[in-house]
């Protein structure tokens, strides 16, 4: 099947309507109107819950994120009601992992942990080449996961950052 151009929600409940009048099977009518039978089984299922037929999407104008505070009420409400994380996360409509991730900042950090967190690379002047065989030149992949193991291995001073007295000359360390 091809692609289709967007459906109206009033089409959509038109169509369900015109299925449910038909009396014919969801895979017939789908094929003769040209979409897939689970496509008219969600909708045929959203009509009838009395749910509307197309949901929003979350950047269009679904929930959004809970605020701090509306995070840690949940938490306590949970810690109360006895529920399973899987019951409880359904009547929140989050996900259970979502709810236990949150419970586990919250035992971490403490409120403070519930904030959101500052999206993105933070701002600054972004990487520093301190003295090294290749100055000037840009470094090479590999090269940060070299130095991490630089460290780990006690090549280069942890507190410092300087390199220790190494056989082979200075190391490249990226910052």
């Amino acid at each position: 099947m091809g692609a289709r151009a967007a459906v109206t929600p009033a089409e959509q409940e038109a169509l369900v309507r015109e299925l449910e009048e038909s009396g014919s099977s969801v895979p017939k009518f789908a094929a003769a109107h040209g979409l897939h039978a689970s496509t008219l089984y969600t909708w045929r299922r959203r009509v009838r819950a009395g749910e509307p037929v197309r949901r929003s999407r979350w950047k269009k104008g679904g929930r959004g994120n809970f605020s701090a505070e509306e995070r840690r009420a949940a938490l306590e409400a949970w810690a109360k009601s006895g529920l399973t994380a899987v019951a409880f996360a359904k009547l929140w409509g989050v996900s259970s992992e979502s709810l236990r991730g949150c419970r586990a900042r919250y035992e971490l950090g403490g409120p403070k942990a519930l904030e959101p967190k500052k999206l993105g690379r933070p701002k600054g002047e972004g990487r520093r080449v301190v003295q090294g065989p290749r100055s000037g030149a840009a470094p090479r992949p590999g090269d940060r996961r070299r130095d991490r193991q630089r460290i780990a291995h006690g090549d280069i001073d942890r507190a410092t950052g300087a390199p220790r007295a190494h056989a082979n000359g200075p190391l490249w360390i990226v910052l």
